[in-house]
């Protein structure tokens, strides 16, 4: 079955990327390429030809009718593909668009529009900072309705952690700031182009920080696969899959 859909992210997934999209009538969907013999679900091959497959276009695969692979929540917008070798670029949505679409996909109560859930805090080694309490979030595996959702923001920040990675805050709770990874590989690129041109990182994340000063930012906020950090621990943590605003953030470098 050949479906189109709207690509809204494009991130690293262990050595590979994942790519989710949204058909005609906003359902999310996640080509699934491959999966191993426990059923584990594999990324994308990072290759020239799938990072063609960018954020805001249009994008045609051709799905397995029956689906046969075991979607499990709240990965439950897995769809498996009927021929991996076959996508092809249908167009590229324009600025207007791509805006509509992502206040289309909006929010409005992540517990209920997101997990329909609860969602904790795991923070082994919290930390005070100008913002306060950082903090990072998770689920429970198995639990929840979806693993996807699109927040907007004014107060965000980006940060560099203790392994000289970007992340950003957001107040998600109240004015409690979470911390997220993040997996954007468009992000990835622009700080590493700044890298390439000896922009010392924290000077990038400066730059960012300005770019996004008092504008509304889309957060695509997604779940990992279940992951255990302890023997008697198993949560799916969360990651900023994509980041948005009109104008773009990334400009300068």
């Amino acid at each position: 079955m050949k479906k189109k859909i709207i690509i809204t992210y494009f991130s690293k997934w262990n050595n590979g990327i994942c790519i989710f999209g949204y058909d005609e009538e906003y359902n999310g969907i996640r080509p699934i390429y491959d999966w191993d013999k426990e059923k584990t679900p594999l990324p994308w091959p990072d290759n020239p030809e799938t990072r063609q497959i960018v954020p805001f276009t249009e994008v045609e695969f051709d799905f397995d009718d029956e689906n046969t692979y075991p979607t499990s929540p709240p990965h439950t917008e897995d769809k498996v593909l009927k021929n991996r070798e076959y996508h092809q670029i249908i167009r590229t949505i324009s600025e207007k668009e791509k805006k509509e679409f992502l206040e289309k996909l909006t929010s409005k109560s992540i517990k209920e529009d997101f997990w329909g859930t609860n969602w904790y805090a795991y923070n082994p080694h919290l930390t005070k900072n100008k913002s306060g309490d950082i903090t990072f979030a998770y689920i429970i595996p198995v639990e929840g309705k979806r693993s996807i959702v699109t927040i907007k923001k004014k107060k965000c920040k980006f940060t560099l952690d203790d392994r000289d990675e970007v992340r950003i805050e957001s107040p998600i709770k109240s004015e409690i700031f979470y911390s997220f990874a993040i997996t954007d590989l468009e992000l990835e690129h622009y700080v590493n182009k700044g890298e390439a041109k000896r922009i010392e990182k924290k000077y990038i994340v400066e730059e960012l920080n300005q770019n996004i000063s008092g504008i509304d930012i889309f957060l695509r906020i997604g779940t990992g696969r279940p992951f255990k950090p302890m023997p008697d621990f198993e949560g799916c943590f969360l990651f900023v899959t994509g980041i948005y605003s009109f104008p773009d953030y990334k400009t300068k470098i």
